[in-house]
């Protein structure tokens, strides 16, 4: 009886930590996804990424005023052009490389909307990243940083991603149609290994 008692209250630890997010986080997240597909349908992903960066950082709207700020803004709205999915099968096969997902048994729909909320979700932890403060040559090191960081928690795939024309190309599209004077070295690895 004594031996049944305590597998019945039994409870293993988990040998990993799972993020459940709260209802507020999730309500967010929600909605950033489904901007994400609208402004990515419409082509308003400038704005949309300006509305992200403004929301997530501690700074808020004012974030936007600065260097880094800027480019942050202006390189995720690059990157999510360039890993935007063209259809069904680019969609199953860009879940896998950048986030990890499975979506088998998804509707299409479904498919596109766990995509952008993965992607979503990367956006505003870059934001949440930033480090807006110091001097306008240190924009893209910044920039660089908070990238790299969002993707080693939501986006893995990206770090390698970048490794090929990921973050570097749209780090460096980004300086110079919106900061050309922050591209001061555009040949250097964006993300550090």
């Amino acid at each position: 009886m004594n031996a049944n008692n305590r597998l019945l209250s039994y409870r293993p630890d988990p040998a990993w930590s799972v993020y459940t997010p709260s209802g507020r986080e999730t309500d967010t997240e929600l909605a950033d996804s489904a901007a994400l597909l609208e402004a990515a349908a419409t082509g308003q992903l400038p704005a949309f990424s300006n509305r992200l960066v403004a929301q997530s950082h501690a700074a808020g709207r004012a974030v936007l005023q600065t260097p880094p700020g800027r480019l942050l803004s202006h390189t995720l709205a690059q990157l999510v052009r360039q890993v935007w999915p063209a259809g069904s099968d680019d969609i199953k096969r860009k879940a896998t490389n950048l986030f990890g997902l499975e979506l088998e048994g998804l509707s299409p729909e479904d498919k596109q909307f766990e995509y952008a909320r993965h992607l979503a979700r990367f956006m505003r932890e870059a934001a949440q990243e930033l480090d807006a403060g110091g001097n306008a040559q240190d924009a893209q090191r910044r920039v660089q940083a908070a990238l790299a960081q969002a993707a080693r928690h939501h986006a893995p795939g990206l770090l390698h991603h970048a490794k090929g024309a990921g973050f570097q190309a749209a780090l460096a599209q980004a300086a110079r149609h919106h900061a050309p004077g922050l591209l001061h070295h555009a040949g250097e690895a964006v993300v550090p290994s």
